[in-house]
């Protein structure tokens, strides 16, 4: 049973749907950005493609301060949540629950394939006779396949007060997985804002402004 096996299996039963229409998403959306590489023609995948960047950009730059201003505001409140109910204070301390284990699996393979193609930019200024679209474009069909995933966990982990307050306090307090829950935080404004950025400079580019 691989890691994500497990924590489908050990979440609630609303996780687990969620999970698993997650896993569904991931696999449409990027066998139809794949077709848009290996068939530039194929006009649906192309059109869904070019909108998820101009979405992305727009619900990034929506999203990021209001996740932000909750994440300030919340803990300010807890003392109002109930106790009991999903998800459990002692799994959220320790790191066990679904939405915070996919939400950092899918913030490491966005920053590496970030990385990936920093990497191949740079590769390419320093040998302008070299054609790297090829790789930029499977980088962008990850970036985008990856990304909706995490929008969807992001919607769960990011938004909701049991989490933010059940996570505030074990971030004050240092107990539990505090330090994967403020490394959880802290790649995740790295990931936002490097691909809000990146969607907003490839719109632009296309002459979207």
């Amino acid at each position: 049973m691989t890691g994500i096996d497990e924590v489908v299996q050990t979440a609630p039963a609303s996780e687990r749907r969620t999970f698993r229409w997650l896993w569904v998403a991931l696999t449409a959306v990027g066998l139809l950005l794949l077709a848009a590489v290996l068939l530039p023609g194929f006009p649906v995948a192309i059109m869904i493609a070019y909108v998820m960047v101009v979405g992305g950009a727009v619900y990034g730059v929506i999203a990021i301060p209001i996740i932000s201003w909750r994440w300030v505001t919340v803990p300010r409140t807890a003392v109002q949540i109930p106790e009991g109910g999903s998800p459990d204070p002692a799994d959220v301390a320790e790191f066990r629950t679904g939405p915070q284990r996919y939400t950092f699996l899918l913030n490491v393979v966005l920053a590496v394939n970030l990385v990936v193609a920093a990497g191949i930019l740079m590769a390419g200024s320093l040998d302008p006779s070299s054609d790297s679209t090829g790789l930029l474009l499977l980088c962008g069909v990850v970036a985008e396949a990856f990304g909706i995933p995490l929008i969807a966990a992001n919607a769960v982990w990011a938004y909701r007060r049991r989490y933010i307050a059940h996570e505030h306090r074990a971030l004050e307090v240092r107990t539990g997985a505090h330090r994967l829950i403020l490394a959880n935080r802290i790649l995740s404004y790295v990931v936002w804002v490097a691909y809000v950025g990146a969607a907003i400079v490839i719109w632009s580019q296309q002459g979207a402004f």
